[in-house]
């Protein structure tokens, strides 16, 4: 159930004066996953280094190091086990809230599988450059590192899944060229530095932008992921890898909500609409640490910003009224805001829209908000915001004097007590969990979001450190 992988690796690097470098790689590897008459793939790189402090003699400017770097490389992956050829994996018989899973009781079932094998699948391979920039200042006081790179990736696999009627449900297949361009950016600062007492920060910033370059086989869009009947992670040539899509309401030209003049509920759009993306448009972290003669504490933040996900938790709530929005209007009837209803056509076969005046009713609120009582307005709710603030540690060690480590002969003996997760953050759009809790996997697919899962936890603890 593994991949046997067998390379062949080359390095070569070339310094002058301890002020240019030169390293150029190359690796050529061998792997069982791939299709017999092609299963082995090449990838090169290189680096260059320059330390220009060294070159110009910057030791008694306020510059205290200077260096710029710049990469080139290709990185090779091979596929999972078991994707050029069909196989028979495990029976399992669905049973309410569940299924039976094989062997079961000493009796053994094997099926073929539901996704459709590929003999001619390809190695990933990502290409990468990088231009890159350290300076520090006043005795390294001050540090920046920032960095550019452009990265594209050809060939991702992903099982696409197809009609049922071919009796497979999905069909693996090297999905086309992925591109991530963006910048990287560092600060360390040293505050207060003295015999006794320190405070140092670290800040990073990270922005990444995400675009399908194109799709292979004629795609226009690929289900990377998707909830039978709702919301959908689907990869489209120009957006990102990581759309998230559902049903909607149907909308007027100028902005209003289409309902049924039955019901009063919002008419189901024809097709799926984009809610956003599932990636974070930048990231930000803050990192503090202070030193007290033996003492040292570290407190870090984190921050996203941008994109959305699913939260079936939400919806749950919602189905159950214990989300805030279902006390809308006190829960007594209210017509839907900037709602119409279609009375008709004109002259030349445009719809005709009046103002809708058919309420919500007190016998049709508890289907207002779930998705199975009114598919065209709940995902509204059950997508929310992305972003979120985060106390994410905060940590306090002392290190014991070295008479006492030396009792055990240990060189260093330190004792911590540390705290993850004590503050979370979010938008005004969720009020049910945290982005980052998912059980969907921890690939491409985790960025849908979670369906039921249980809530990230905080963690408290105490460690004994000792190093011999």
């Amino acid at each position: 159930s593994s991949t046997r992988l067998f390379g062949v690796y080359a390095s070569a690097t070339i310094g002058y004066q301890d002020q240019l470098y030169v390293t150029l790689n190359a690796r050529n590897d061998w792997s069982s996953t791939l299709p017999i008459d092609n299963n082995h793939f090449f990838y090169p790189g290189g680096n260059l280094s320059w330390v220009a402090s060294r070159t110009f003699n910057l030791d008694k400017t306020p510059i205290s190091y200077l260096k710029f770097r710049a990469g080139y490389g290709k990185t090779g992956n091979s596929p999972a086990p078991y994707l050029i050829n069909p196989v028979l994996i495990a029976g399992s018989v669905p049973v309410p809230f569940g299924q039976i899973s094989f062997p079961f009781n000493g009796i053994s079932s094997f099926r073929v599988q539901n996704s459709i094998a590929n003999a001619n699948l390809e190695p990933i391979l990502t290409t990468e450059a990088e231009l890159g920039l350290e300076i520090k200042f006043l005795n390294n006081r001050i540090g920046i590192d920032a960095a550019v790179y452009d990265k594209k990736t050809d060939g991702q696999i992903f099982a696409v899944p197809i009609a049922p009627g071919t009796g497979y449900t999905s069909l693996v297949q090297n999905l086309g060229l992925v591109s991530n361009k963006g910048i990287e950016l560092g600060l360390d600062l040293k505050p207060v530095l003295s015999k006794n007492f320190s405070w140092t920060i670290n800040y990073n910033y990270t922005k990444n932008k995400n675009k399908v370059e194109r799709l292979g086989g004629g795609l226009e869009k690929a289900f990377i992921y998707q909830i039978v009947g709702g919301v959908e992670l689907d990869a489209v040539p120009g957006e990102t890898v990581a759309g998230i899509y559902a049903f909607g309401p149907q909308m007027t030209p100028d902005g209003k909500v289409i309902v049924s003049q039955a019901t009063g509920k919002p008419l189901r759009s024809t097709d799926r609409i984009k809610y956003g993306n599932g990636l974070h448009d930048y990231s930000m972290g803050l990192s503090n640490s202070f030193r007290f003669k033996d003492f040292f504490l570290n407190v870090s933040f984190d921050y996203r910003e941008g994109g959305v996900f699913y939260s079936k938790t939400a919806e749950q709530l919602l189905f159950t009224g214990n989300g805030l929005p279902t006390i809308y209007n006190d829960r007594r009837p209210f017509v839907l805001p900037n709602s119409v209803i279609q009375s008709g056509v004109d002259a030349g076969g445009k719809p005709v829209y009046e103002e809708n005046t058919t309420p919500i009713t007190g016998s049709t609120f508890q289907d207002f908000w779930p998705e199975s009582g009114n598919p065209a307005f709940a995902y509204g709710n059950d997508i929310l915001d992305r972003s979120f603030f985060k106390l994410r540690d905060v940590s306090l060690t002392y290190s014991l004097p070295d008479k006492i480590a030396s009792k055990i002969k240990a060189a260093n003996l330190s004792v911590t007590v540390y705290a993850r997760n004590l503050l979370l953050w979010t938008p005004s759009s969720n009020l049910y969990i945290d982005p980052e809790a998912t059980n969907f996997g921890n690939d491409i697919t985790s960025q849908l979001g979670e369906f039921e899962t249980s809530p990230t936890s905080k963690q408290f603890g105490v460690a004994l450190k000792a190093s011999f």
